[in-house]
C-alpha cells in the first residue's frame, strides 16, 4: 500500500461556531478564525463543520476544505441545554471555572465532537477519521507528518487517543482505586485524555455516539456534567478500543510520533496494561 500522505488514509474533521467565547476567556472570533485558516493549511482536505460564521470569502480562500453548514440547536446535545443550564448555576465548587460551566453553548459544542465525526463519514469515504479542535493550530510546536508511513498498520486498531499518563498515575496514587469514576471524576474536569485531537475508525463511530449519548444523558438526570475529556475517557474504557493512545513528549506531534514508532508495540502498553488496569 503506497501512502503519500495522511490525507490518502484519514479524513480530519473540526467544527466552529460562534458563542461568544471572548466573554470568558478573553478569545476572540477573530483569533480563532486566524487558528482554524491555520489549522485548514495544516490539513488542506479537512472537513469543518459551522455555523455560518465562517463567511463566504474565508470559504473561498480555503478551496480544497470542505465546509458544512450545523446549527447549535441541531445538535441532540442541545435539546439538553435547560438541564446544562441549570447545573452550571450550581454552586458546585472548583470545577466551575471550566469553561464548560460558564457557557453551556461550549460545553454542547465540545460534547458533541464524536457527533461531528458522524456527520463527516456522510461525505468522506475514508476509513479513519481525525478530530482536530478548530484552533489545534495556535500550539505552536505542532506539526504534520508528510509521509506517515506507519498509517499502514492502523488496521489493527479502532482508536488513537492521547493520554497524560502522569495524570493518570497520579490519580491512581491519590484515590488508591482503580474505578473510573474515582480516577476521573465526574465534575472534575480531570484532563488524563486529551480531546484537541484523537482518530477513531468508521466503524467505532456509530458505536462510541451512542455510549456517549447514553453517558449524558445519565449525567444529566444525576444534575452531572463535564467535559469532553471527562466524558470521551469514561466511553473509551467503557467500549475498551484497540488503542488508546500515549503521548510521548519528545515528539512534537502525535502525528510525527506515528512516523517515528512502531504501532504494534505500544499498543501492547496501552491497551494490555493502561486499560487493564483502569477498567478491572
Amino acid at each position: 500500500m503506497s501512502v503519500k500522505s495522511i490525507t490518502d488514509v484519514v479524513q480530519p474533521v473540526t467544527a466552529f461556531f460562534e458563542i461568544e467565547r471572548e466573554a470568558h476567556d478573553g478569545r476572540t472570533t477573530e483569533n480563532y478564525l486566524k487558528w482554524l485558516s491555520e489549522t485548514i493549511n495544516f490539513f488542506p482536505n479537512i472537513i469543518v463543520l459551522h455555523d455560518k460564521s465562517v463567511n463566504s470569502e474565508f470559504i473561498s480562500k480555503h478551496e480544497n476544505a470542505t465546509f458544512i453548514s450545523c446549527k447549535i440547536n441541531e445538535l441532540p446535545l442541545y435539546s439538553e441545554l435547560h438541564k446544562i443550564q441549570k447545573i452550571s448555576s450550581l454552586p458546585i465548587g472548583l470545577q466551575s471555572s471550566d469553561l464548560v460551566y460558564k457557557c453551556p453553548d461550549y460545553g454542547i459544542i465540545v460534547n458533541s465532537k464524536f457527533h461531528f465525526l458522524g456527520i463527516a463519514t456522510q461525505y468522506s469515504e475514508l476509513d479513519y477519521f481525525m478530530w482536530v479542535d478548530a484552533g489545534y493550530s495556535r500550539f505552536s510546536s505542532l506539526r504534520v507528518a508528510t509521509s506517515p508511513s506507519q498509517f499502514i498498520n492502523l488496521g489493527q486498531f479502532e482508536s488513537l487517543f492521547q493520554i497524560n499518563v502522569k495524570g493518570l498515575f497520579r490519580n491512581l496514587l491519590i484515590y488508591r482505586s482503580k474505578s473510573i469514576q474515582k480516577i476521573c471524576q465526574v465534575g472534575s474536569s480531570t484532563r488524563i485524555l486529551c480531546g484537541i485531537s484523537f482518530l477513531l475508525a468508521r466503524e467505532m463511530i456509530p458505536r462510541a455516539e451512542s455510549t456517549l449519548a447514553s453517558l449524558h444523558s445519565s449525567w444529566l438526570n444525576e444534575e452531572k456534567w463535564d467535559t469532553e475529556q471527562v466524558a470521551i475517557f469514561h466511553v473509551m474504557t467503557q467500549l475498551n478500543p484497540t488503542l488508546v493512545f500515549e503521548f510521548n513528549s519528545k515528539y512534537d506531534s502525535m502525528l510525527e510520533y506515528f512516523q517515528k514508532r512502531h504501532m504494534r508495540a505500544f499498543n501492547i502498553l496501552a491497551s494490555k496494561v493502561l486499560l487493564s488496569r483502569i477498567s478491572s
